[in-house]
């Protein structure tokens, strides 16, 4: 885990289609990660391929902010062999 996100309460959930709080939240939330990864990846230029991944821990709900904790997995599955930030501890 690199960074933790919160993305902003959505409208209420009556003036949205379906699966639109959702969607919303999921991409604010992929926004959020890359934003906060950018900086990292300059510092420490990472030697394996990463792939950005996003956990919500308020999941289906667009009445409330949402804390998104932001991780970096395998590029191409598998598992790290190495630590990808210096100081990183697997969780």
């Amino acid at each position: 885990m690199y960074a933790g996100v919160i993305v902003p309460q959505a409208p209420p959930i009556a003036t949205l289609p379906p699966h639109a709080g959702v969607d919303r939240t999921q991409r604010l939330a992929r926004k959020g990660c890359a934003r906060a990864w950018r900086p990292l990846a300059r510092k420490y230029r990472p030697s394996v391929p990463v792939g950005l991944r996003f956990k919500d821990l308020e999941p289906g709900s667009a009445s409330q902010d949402h804390l998104v904790l932001c991780y970096v997995a395998p590029a191409k599955g598998g598992t790290f062999a190495q630590a990808v930030l210096p100081n990183a501890v697997p969780i």
